[in-house]
C-alpha cells in the first residue's frame, strides 16, 4: 500500500521516495506499530523527510498514546533540534505530554539537550510544571548535574524553593528534597551558587529535616559547606536522625569541614537528640585524625562522668602518641589524658 511504502521510505531516509510518493496523496497518518511516517522520520532524524511531510499535511501536533510519544517529545529527547524547530513552527504544542505524562522540556532536561531546552522555553513550555516521577524541571536539571540547564530555568522562573515531597527518582538525588540540598547533597558547587543567588533559603529543609548544609557536611562538600556558612546556613541544626551537621562530619571522616564548621562556631559537645556529640561519632568510626581535631577544639571526653574514650578509643590513642609528632596532636593527647584522670 502507499501507507506502508511511505513509512518504510520515511523511517529509513529515503528523500526521494518520499517526494515520490506524496505525488500521490498517500494516507500521512497511516501509522505501523503505532507510528505514523512523520514520528519515524522524526525519530530517526531525517530533516528534509520531516519538511517534506509537514508540507504536504502531517500533523506536526498529534497525541500521544499508550506506546508511543508526540513529534516534538521524540525531536527533544533525541537532540534533534532543527526538527523540533520545525515541529513548533508547524504548531506543536511545547507543553502536550508524551507517554508517561513526561512533556518534550523533561526529555531535553535528562539528555542534556541545552539548545533544545533554550528553543522550548523561548517557545513557551512550562518551567515549573511536575514532570517525570513527580519532579519538577529544575530538580532534574539539578539531577544532571547541568548547570547551564539551571541557569536557563531560574532564569525562566523556576520556583528554587520547590519542596519534592513526591518524587522518586532513579537518579537518587531529588526524593523528598528541595531544590538546594538536591544540589548541596550531590557537590554542585555551580548550581548551589545560582540557587542561593536567586535567593533559595539556606535554611529551609527539605521534607525529611534534612537541610542544605547538613546535606554538604555528610556527603563531603567542603566548597560548598563555605557556600552555604557564608550565606548564613544554621550551624548547629538537627537532621531528622538527630545528628548535626559537625556530628555528621565527624562520622564520616570530613576532616576540613569539621574544620569549618568549628571555626564558623559549631558546639563541639552539642548532643544530638539521640545522645551522640561529635567526638563519640568520630571514635565510634575509627576517626583518628577528626578525634585529634576534635579534642584539640575542646571537645569533653567524658559523659555523664564516665570517660568517652573506651578500649577501642585508647588505642587510638596510642596510635595518636605513635604517630602524631605535631605540637597541635601532642597537645590534644595531653589535654585528653588529664581529662581521664579526673573523671
Amino acid at each position: 500500500s502507499y501507507g506502508d511504502a511511505l513509512f518504510e521510505a520515511a523511517n529509513g531516509g529515503n528523500e526521494a521516495e518520499v517526494i515520490r510518493l506524496l505525488q500521490y496523496g498517500p494516507p500521512l497518518e497511516w501509522t505501523k506499530w503505532q507510528i505514523t511516517p512523520l514520528l519515524g522520520a522524526v525519530i530517526y532524524g531525517h530533516k528534509a523527510i520531516v519538511q517534506a511531510l509537514i508540507a504536504a499535511g502531517a500533523d506536526a501536533d498529534p497525541k500521544s498514546n499508550y506506546y508511543m510519544n508526540t513529534p516534538l517529545f521524540e525531536a527533544a529527547k533525541n537532540g534533534h533540534d532543527t526538527i523540533a524547530e520545525m515541529l513548533i513552527a508547524a504548531g506543536a504544542n511545547v507543553n502536550r505530554k508524551g507517554n508517561g505524562s513526561r512533556r518534550p522540556l523533561d526529555a531535553a532536561i535528562q539528555r542534556r539537550h541545552r539548545s533544545i531546552v533554550k528553543l522550548l522555553i523561548a517557545a513557551g513550555a512550562n518551567v515549573q510544571h511536575e514532570g517525570y516521577e513527580g519532579n519538577t524541571m529544575l530538580v532534574q536539571a539539578i539531577a544532571t548535574g547541568d548547570d547551564a540547564i539551571v541557569q536557563m530555568l531560574i532564569a525562566a522562573g523556576a520556583n528554587v524553593a520547590f519542596d519534592q515531597r513526591y518524587a522518586r527518582t532513579p537518579l537518587n538525588t531529588a526524593w523528598e528534597k528541595t531544590p538546594l540540598v538536591a544540589a548541596a547533597k550531590n557537590g554542585f558547587e555551580a548550581i548551589v551558587r545560582m540557587l542561593i543567588a536567586a535567593g533559595a533559603d539556606v535554611n529551609r529543609p527539605s521534607y525529611h529535616a534534612e537541610r542544605p548544609l547538613y546535606a554538604a557536611a555528610s556527603s563531603g562538600h567542603d566548597a560548598i559547606v563555605k557556600q552555604l556558612i557564608d550565606a548564613g546556613a544554621d550551624i548547629d541544626h538537627e537532621c531528622a536522625d538527630g545528628n548535626t551537621p559537625l556530628v555528621s562530619a565527624a562520622t564520616h571522616g570530613h576532616g576540613t569541614i569539621v574544620d569549618q564548621l568549628i571555626a564558623a562556631g559549631a558546639s563541639v559537645n552539642r548532643k544530638g537528640s539521640h545522645g551522640d556529640a561529635a567526638l563519640n561519632k568520630a571514635a565510634e568510626n575509627g576517626r583518628d585524625a577528626v578525634v585529634v581535631q576534635l579534642i584539640a577544639a575542646g571537645a569533653d571526653i567524658r559523659i555523664e562522668g564516665k570517660v568517652r574514650l573506651d578500649d577501642a578509643n585508647l588505642q587510638i590513642k596510642a596510635q595518636m602518641r605513635n604517630s602524631f609528632e605535631t605540637h597541635h596532636s601532642t597537645s590534644a593527647l595531653k589535654k585528653a589524658e588529664k581529662q581521664s584522670s579526673t573523671s
